[in-house]
C-alpha cells in the first residue's frame, strides 16, 4: 500500500480578514460602553489613578496618546529616549555589578573570587565611612569602620581585598564618597605594586559630594576644597587612568527617603548643573565632565513609572546638555540602577526577590549599562550570606539567559502607554528641576530643607496609603502569614571590626624603620605645596603611608565643612513590623497572643467575604484569629464569643441584617458580663449611628487606617503588658 504523504503546511482557503471580522473600536465607543457601569461615579474619580508623581494615569491609551509625543522613535536616535545606541543590550548585555558590603579585606575578597566564578561581571568596591571619609580605621568612630562596606587604610588592605582578582577583565566601580582623591591614591599605589597597566582598567571613580551630604548630613570640608580635589582627580584620571570615569550622581540619598519618580529626575539634573557650573570655574569643560559621568538611581516597584524613569532621564539629560551647547555627548554617560530598599521585608523575606525581580526588569527595559540586585535579607543583614547573594546574582543571570533581555532593543518603544507617561514625567521632572533651581540650587535647597520638606511630603501620602491598604506590601500589611518569623538582625560588630583593623594598623606601623618613616614624612610634607598632588601621594603610599596620613597632609588648609539635616532611610515595612513583633513577644508569655473572634452570622454569602476581609485585616496586627461555624442567633453567638477568651469580636453579616442582630448580640454579652469589645465588619452608613448608641467599638471596613486600629486594639488587650 502506498504511503499517503500530507501537507505539513496549513493553507488558508480565503484570503485572512481578521482586520475586518474584528474592527477596532473607536475611543468614544469604548467610553460609550464603559459609562453606564460607573453608575453616575466621575469617570475620572472611578477609573484614573493618581501617582505620588502628581501623574493621573487612564484606563486607556490609544495610538493619538503616542503619536502627540515629539520624539525620535527609532532606538538609538538623536534624542535618547530610546537608547544611547541602535543595539542597546543587544551583543553587549548590561553588567552584573553586585556590592559586596564586607568590612574586612580578606572576607571581600573571598566573597568576590567566589561570586565572580558564578556568574558576576563587575567589581564595586564599597567603602565603609571612615574610607571615604579618608580616617585611618583606629582613629575613625568605631560606627563608621566597616559600617556600609570595605575598612581600607592603607596599601596592604587594599592588596588583600583585591588578591588573584584580574581588574583588566572586570568593569571596575570605586565609591569615592565626596572626593576620591585620598583612596585614588592608595588604588593607584597598589596598581604600580603589582604592576598592573592602569590603562588597561576600565569602569568608574564615582565621587558625589552631593549624595554624600544628603545622606550623612556633612561634609568634613568645605565645598570649595572638595571641588578643587575633584577637578584635580579627573585630570589626573585623564593621563593615567583613562579607561575610568571620575564623577558620580547618585539619586540613592533621595531614593531611600522615599522621592519618588519626578523629584529623583529633577535632583539628578540639578546636581549635573552644579557638576559643570563649579567645575566649569576650575577650567573643567562640559564636555570633560559628560566624558567622566556615570549617573545611579533608584528603582522602584511601579514597573512601567520604572521604565519611564530611565528614558525620561537620558532626553532630560540631553535637554540640559544642549543648553550648554553639546548635542550628542550625553551618549557617553554611564547609567547604574539599584533596586529600592523602601519596600524591602524582614517578615516573609522571600517576597523581597520578587520585589528585586520586577525591579530589575523594569530597569533593564529601561536601558540601563549596569545593575545591583539586593540580596533578600537585605534590611536585617550587614553582610549577605552566599545563599542571598547567588539568589540576587541569579535574578539578572535569568533575566539574561532565560528571559533573554540581552536580544532585545527597547521592547518598550511604542507602547502608547509607556511613550505617553515618558513625556508626562520628562515634561513634570523639568517643571520641577526648574523649582529647585529657584531655591539656589541643589545645595541651597538642602541647606535650606526645601528638599527635606519635599520628600516629607510625599513619604506621608505613601504611609497613609499603606495604613489604609491602598498600596500594598505582600506579606506585612497584606497577605500575611502570622507563622512567619522575622529575618534575625546581624549587624557587624563595629567594635571587633575597629580592634581587627586597628592591630592590623599597628603592626604595619611598627614594621616601618626609621629611613621609611622619614620618607614617608618628606612626601607627606611636599602633598601641600606640591601642585601634583595624587602623584605624590601615591608614592607617599608606596613608601608607607597611611590613607589617614595622605588625607590630613591634602587637607591642612581646608576650611570648614558643610551640615545639614541627613535624609533619613525609609522603609515602608516598619510600621507594621512593629506590630508582628509583639505578636511574637506576646506568644512567649503565658497569655499568648491577643485573640480576636469572628462571629459569622448566617448563611455563607452573608458573611463570608466579610469574615475574609476581616482575617487579611487584622492578622498583620500580631493577634491571633479565631473562627466560628456560622450562627443562626445572635445570642448563641454571644455566648460562643464570651467563652473563647478572645479580648474583641468581630461580627460579620451585611448592612440590612446588623440593626437586628447587633443590638441582641451586645444585650447578651451583657448579660454575660462580658468584657468583649465588639467591633462590626463593614461602614454601614445608615445604621452607624444606631449602631454606635448600641455598643458598638468600632468599625472594621475597606479603607479604614490598620495602623491606629491595631494601636487601639493593643491597648484594649493590654498594651505592652500584654506581651
Amino acid at each position: 500500500m502506498a504511503e499517503i504523504r500530507k501537507d505539513p503546511l496549513i493553507k488558508l482557503t480565503k484570503p485572512c480578514t481578521l482586520k475586518d471580522d474584528f474592527p477596532v473600536p473607536t475611543y468614544e465607543e469604548w467610553l460609550a460602553v464603559v459609562e453606564p457601569f460607573l453608575k453616575g461615579v466621575p469617570f475620572e474619580k472611578k477609573l484614573c489613578t493618581p501617582t505620588y508623581e502628581g501623574i493621573t494615569l487612564k484606563p486607556l491609551y490609544i495610538r493619538a496618546d503616542r503619536d502627540s509625543v515629539p520624539s525620535d522613535m527609532y532606538p538609538g536616535g538623536d534624542d535618547g529616549l530610546r537608547g544611547n545606541s541602535a543595539a542597546v543590550h543587544v551583543g553587549k548585555p548590561w553588567i552584573v555589578n553586585q556590592e559586596l558590603p564586607f568590612a574586612l579585606a580578606e572576607d571581600f575578597n573571598k566573597a568576590l573570587l567566589n561570586d565572580l566564578q558564578k556568574g558576576q561581571t563587575g567589581v564595586t568596591l564599597k567603602l565603609d565611612t571612615a574610607t571615604r571619609l579618608g580616617q585611618d580605621a583606629d582613629f575613625a568612630k568605631t560606627e563608621d569602620v566597616g559600617d556600609e562596606g570595605l575598612s581600607i587604610s592603607g596599601l596592604r588592605s587594599l592588596e588583600r581585598a583585591l588578591n588573584s582578582v584580574e581588574l583588566p577583565a572586570v568593569d571596575l566601580s570605586i565609591d569615592g564618597g565626596f572626593s576620591a582623591l585620598p583612596f585614588l591614591a592608595v588604588f593607584k599605589a597598589y596598581l604600580d605594586k603589582k604592576d598592573i597597566d592602569p590603562t588597561a582598567l576600565h569602569g568608574s571613580v564615582n565621587q558625589d559630594p552631593f549624595a554624600f551630604l544628603a545622606g550623612k548630613g556633612f561634609l568634613p570640608v568645605n565645598t570649595e576644597t572638595v571641588f578643587d580635589e575633584i577637578a584635580e582627580t579627573i585630570t589626573w584620571l585623564d593621563g593615567t587612568l583613562p579607561g575610568l570615569k571620575g564623577l558620580g550622581i547618585s539619586t540613592l540619598p533621595y531614593h531611600n527617603a522615599g522621592a519618588h519618580v519626578v523629584q529623583e529626575l529633577a535632583w539628578m539634573l540639578s546636581t549635573l548643573v552644579e557638576w559643570i557650573n563649579r567645575l566649569g570655574e576650575r577650567d573643567i569643560t562640559p564636555e570633560h565632565i559628560v566624558h567622566h559621568l556615570r549617573i545611579t538611581m533608584g528603582v522602584g516597584p511601579f514597573f512601567f513609572m520604572e521604565i519611564a524613569r530611565f528614558r525620561a532621564a537620558r532626553v532630560l539629560v540631553r535637554k540640559v546638555l544642549e543648553a550648554y551647547g553639546l548635542k550628542d555627548a550625553a551618549r557617553q554617560i554611564t547609567w547604574h540602577a539599584r533596586p529600592s530598599r523602601t519596600n524591602q521585608t524582614l517578615y516573609d523575606p522571600y517576597v523581597n526577590i520578587l520585589r528585586t525581580t520586577t525591579e530589575a526588569f523594569s530597569a533593564i527595559l529601561g536601558g540601563v549599562d549596569s545593575l545591583h540586585t539586593n540580596a533578600f535579607h537585605e534590611a536585617a543583614v550587614d553582610e549577605p550570606t552566599a545563599f542571598a547573594r547567588r539568589v540576587a546574582r541569579n535574578i539578572q543571570i535569568i533575566l539574561r539567559e532565560e528571559c533573554h533581555l540581552d536580544r532585545l532593543i527597547d521592547p518598550a518603544g511604542g507602547s502608547y502607554f509607556v511613550e505617553a507617561l515618558t513625556q508626562q514625567v520628562a515634561e513634570d521632572a523639568w517643571t520641577s528641576f526648574q523649582k529647585t533651581e529657584e531655591q539656589g540650587g541643589l545645595l541651597k535647597a538642602l541647606e535650606s530643607g526645601w528638599i527635606h520638606d519635599e520628600i516629607s511630603a510625599v513619604r506621608q501620602s505613601r504611609e497613609k496609603d499603606y495604613r489604609k491598604r491602598k498600596q500594598v506590601l505582600v506579606g506585612i500589611n497584606m497577605y500575611a502569614d502570622i507563622k512567619q518569623k522575622k529575618l534575625d538582625a546581624v549587624p557587624v560588630d563595629r567594635k571587633a571590626i575597629q580592634e581587627t583593623r586597628a592591630q592590623y594598623l599597628k603592626t604595619f606601623r611598627v614594621s616601618l624603620g626609621q629611613k621609611e618613616n622619614q620618607v614617608v614624612m618628606r612626601h607627606l610634607e611636599n602633598l601641600s605645596r606640591n601642585k601634583q598632588k595624587l602623584e605624590t601621594a601615591v608614592q607617599a603610599v608606596l613608601a608607607g603611608a597611611t590613607l589617614g596620613e595622605i588625607s590630613r597632609s591634602l587637607r591642612l588648609s581646608a576650611g570648614e565643612g558643610v551640615s545639614i539635616s541627613p535624609l533619613l532611610p525609609y522603609r515602608a515595612a516598619e510600621i507594621f513590623e512593629h506590630f508582628r513583633d509583639r505578636g511574637w513577644q506576646a506568644e512567649k508569655t503565658e497569655r499568648g497572643r491577643p485573640k480576636i473572634i469572628l462571629v459569622n452570622m448566617g448563611p455563607p454569602g452573608q458573611h463570608k467575604v466579610r469574615s475574609e476581609f476581616s482575617r487579611g485585616f487584622l492578622e498583620p496586627g500580631g493577634f491571633e484569629i479565631l473562627d466560628t461555624p456560622a450562627q443562626s442567633t445572635p445570642e448563641d453567638a454571644a455566648r460562643i464569643a464570651h467563652e473563647s477568651g478572645a479580648f474583641a469580636v468581630v461580627l460579620c453579616s451585611t448592612d440590612e441584617t446588623y440593626p437586628e442582630i447587633v443590638p441582641a448580640f451586645i444585650k447578651k454579652l451583657e448579660d454575660l458580663q462580658s468584657p468583649l469589645k465588639v467591633i462590626v465588619a463593614g461602614r454601614p452608613r445608615e445604621s452607624m449611628e444606631m449602631l454606635e448608641k448600641a455598643g458598638v467599638y468600632r468599625f472594621l471596613y475597606l479603607g479604614a487606617d490598620a495602623v491606629d486600629m491595631y494601636e487601639d486594639l493593643w491597648k484594649t488587650a493590654g498594651g505592652e503588658a500584654h506581651a
